[in-house]
């Protein structure tokens, strides 16, 4: 198969042999644990986190620093540098939100600021020094006993006792002492004089979840979870207050656990509300870069994705063509055409209709992980392509060898149903008598699909490419 342009050719490759996959992809010793990042181990220095979080470098390599990411540290990094910049963000996070990965990144940049010299588009950014961190991970602090204290023989029993141990050690602990040790908020003066010797970064994660167990543990007349909501709104006001410290937060620990506690993430939402700037890390198809620069040892350069890009504009505008009534659809053919060839050159080797279906259908799904889920299903798709060596133009939603036990399994831990739809892939598109194998409609040739002259218009790229079955 050939792209054409002009007077040109350019013949197209598959793209096994376009994309070099990341070594963490191919690797014999793979492990979907590698897209695991969670907050409170990485800052606890627990040795079984991946290297390629733990170390800053590392990290930084591997990272594509999006337009919301760069603001977002242009802020926090100002702050902690000369006070300017906001005092408290919180994170949005829609499909490809990357929450962890944004935390680990104000966490590796305050700590190692050298380090994210690595990235290129990194350069200019404001350069603190010795800053403070705490990390509070909702997930791993039980609010019932509390957290250990490392190298200590005692536990922080709060979220405030452990974020003042972790920003001031023995000194910083013991202005907050009896508010810990008798779970009391701590007033705004102590937590102004705690706050002090800065600069400080407070990173808060999964608070929500922390506080849904914290209703359960009785404290006098009231609950640690009320205790703790006063802290928040305490600690708040006194960041506003101090020159150099930010605190950047995040709430939802999934939309199904938001959903059951909307009253109590409303009631957080609001005492942050005077004090707080909503932050999105990652916007529309920039979770294309940051997919592209996880999976692949490198990024395709535009030379390298342009006959595939230019081969799909080529049979998509021909389609909406031979469908148009009149100039202006005619017209409205050629510019889809445009800009389905742009989208693809982005998105090479992924065709941007298969991102399109977790971003648009996959992430209504109440347990679906956005950023994680994506990059665990794609590296299960891209390992099965590279074991049977042979792919199309494209990795696209009709390419996905959903035959591959990998796969499947990745595909029904993303989405869940395994039980209602096993029996519906080995009836329509796997099992020895899939009506998909006995399905002929013609040939328009590879890379495409096995469709020619259809009955219905393709209606968009994205419909064009659900009803391709893997050949």
């Amino acid at each position: 198969m050939r792209a054409t342009q002009g007077n040109t050719s350019t013949a197209i490759k598959p793209w096994i042999q376009v994309a070099a996959l990341h070594p963490d992809v191919v690797s014999e010793h793979f492990s979907e644990d590698i897209f695991a990042l969670d907050l409170g181990p990485l800052a606890d220095g627990k040795p079984h986190v991946p290297a390629v979080y733990r170390d800053p470098e590392h990290f930084f390599r591997v990272s594509y620093l999006t337009k919301g990411l760069r603001s977002l540290l242009q802020d926090v990094l100002s702050r902690l540098q000369d006070g300017a910049g906001n005092r408290v963000l919180k994170l949005l996070t829609p499909f490809g939100g990357g929450k962890s990965h944004t935390l680990a990144s104000l966490f590796h940049a305050a700590r190692s600021r050298k380090a994210l010299d690595v990235i290129p588009e990194a350069q200019g950014l404001p350069r603190p020094a010795n800053v403070h961190t705490a990390v509070f991970d909702g997930q791993f602090f039980d609010a019932t006993k509390g957290k250990e204290i490392p190298g200590e023989k005692f536990r922080a029993q709060t979220m405030w006792g452990w974020i003042a141990w972790s920003l001031g050690g023995k000194k910083g602990y013991e202005i907050v002492r009896q508010q810990d040790e008798t779970r009391v908020a701590p007033g705004a003066d102590e937590i102004i004089t705690l706050l002090a010797e800065g600069p400080n970064l407070i990173l808060l994660d999964e608070v929500l979840q922390y506080l849904i167990s914290a209703g359960g543990v009785k404290i006098h007349q009231t609950t640690l979870r009320d205790e703790t909501l006063t802290f928040l709104q305490r600690v708040t006001g006194a960041v506003g207050n101090t020159t150099n410290t930010a605190l950047v937060f995040s709430l939802q620990s999934s939309k199904r656990e938001s959903l059951e506690y909307v009253n109590l993430l409303q009631t957080i939402d609001h005492l942050a509300a005077r004090k707080d700037q909503l932050r999105e890390p990652v916007e529309g198809n920039e979770v294309l870069s940051v997919i592209q620069r996880r999976l692949l040892a490198r990024i395709p350069t535009p030379e390298e994705a342009t006959p595939a890009a230019m081969a799909y504009q080529d049979v998509v505008t021909q389609m909406k063509r031979g469908y148009a009534k009149g100039k202006a659809e005619e017209q409205q053919a050629e510019e889809e055409g445009l800009a389905l060839r742009e989208r693809v050159r982005t998105s090479y080797p992924f065709h941007p209709a298969l991102i399109d279906v977790m971003r648009e259908q996959w992430a209504a799904i109440p347990d679906f992980q956005r950023t994680r889920g994506a990059l665990r299903f794609l590296a299960a798709c891209l390992r099965a392509t590279k074991r049977e060596e042979r792919s199309r133009a494209l990795l696209g939603p009709g390419d996905v060898p959903i035959n591959d036990a990998e796969v499947r399994l990745a595909f029904f831990k993303e989405v869940g149903q395994q039980a209602d739809y096993q029996a519906v892939l080995e009836h329509d598109l796997i099992g020895a008598n899939a009506r998909a194998k006995r399905i002929r409609l013609g040939h328009l040739g590879p890379p495409f699909c096995p469709y020619r002259q259809p009955r219905w218009p393709a209606t968009s790229p994205t419909s064009l490419m659900r009803r391709t079955p893997r050949s």
